[in-house]
């Protein structure tokens, strides 16, 4: 529960997930077993010692990691079925440059009866993070200069943020005066962290921007962040550590008006997952498991109709 609780606080969540992110294409669980041994980062979280590689491991797993060797086949085969076929069909409506990057051609279609259709302009999200202790390690130093000492760890960090695209550009006005761009500083006792109230309303102001400035075009926003994949609407309903069976008076679930009627011998209980499933017409699922440890089922595992259907 200690290790649980921690991890749950979407604070330390986003912080860790951002410092995987800086590391690079390797990362490991050690990795924030060490960011965790530095003293001003448990200060902010509250902490009174890192934790265990061990701990670290599963707190991976919990963050949608997992340790594989082939994870590429999975891009791969998204890019090939999904990605691909999508900017295919919108690429004849797009600008394609000359070799000698000097001019560029729209691709519309000859046979057009009509007037051509808007050029698509396709702006890509992009997310730079700078650290304070950022410095070059290599120098040319005289052969009598003593060793200066240097500040250890990251430092305080500064993460960039902003649409860009080869045609225009970063994005912003032709006058320079309005721009998509979010200065922010992460950590919990500066601008907090990046969430996706942050990434909603950039895309906002980035979608005035080029409604006011490139109105001849239209305008495809793509973006690349983690915990985007994970928000739900803030009233849907999570199954994420809904009880499989009726509680016990005084340990309510209390997030959904799920309970046993006035009447009931169970009142103001939560019914449970099982109850509730076959009060919607799913057969017996008490044998079923509750939910896939982290969420992960086994693939060579037949799931049952319902179980599917519930999913």
């Amino acid at each position: 529960m200690w290790n649980s609780s921690h991890l749950e606080n979407p604070d330390i969540a986003n912080e860790i997930h951002e410092h995987l992110q800086s590391i690079g294409k390797y990362v490991h669980a050690q990795d924030i077993v060490d960011y965790l041994d530095k003293e001003d980062v448990r200060t902010w979280f509250g902490m009174k010692k890192t934790i265990a590689l061990a701990t670290a491991k599963h707190w991976m797993h919990r963050m949608d990691y997992q340790w594989t060797c082939n994870f590429k086949d999975d891009v791969i085969w998204y890019h090939k079925n999904v990605f691909l076929k999508q900017w295919a069909e919108i690429e004849e409506f797009m600008h394609t440059w000359d070799s000698d990057e000097s001019t560029n051609n729209t691709n519309f279609p000859a046979d057009s009866a009509s007037l051509p259709p808007k050029k698509k302009c396709i702006w890509f999200h992009d997310e730079s993070l700078f650290y304070v202790n950022d410095f070059r390690t290599a120098q040319w130093v005289h052969k009598y200069a003593t060793a200066t000492p240097y500040t250890k760890g990251e430092g305080a960090s500064l993460m960039v943020a902003n649409f860009v695209l080869v045609d225009h550009g970063w994005l912003h006005s032709p006058d320079r005066k309005e721009s998509a761009r979010v200065l922010f500083k992460a950590g919990k006792l500066w601008d907090g962290y990046f969430t996706n109230d942050n990434i909603v309303a950039q895309a906002q102001k980035a979608i005035k921007l080029v409604k006011e400035d490139f109105p001849d075009e239209d305008h495809i926003l793509v973006f690349n962040n983690v915990m985007t994949h994970l928000k739900r609407a803030d009233d849907a309903l999570s199954a994420h550590k809904m009880p499989k069976h009726p509680l016990k008076e005084g340990t309510n679930w209390g997030i959904k008006s799920l309970y046993f009627p006035d009447g009931h011998p169970h009142a103001g209980i939560f019914k449970g997952m099982v109850i509730i499933l076959k009060e919607h017409g799913y057969c017996d699922t008490s044998c079923v498991h509750a939910e896939c440890p982290d969420f992960i089922c086994d693939p060579t595992v037949e799931q049952p109709a319902y179980a599917v259907q519930q999913t």
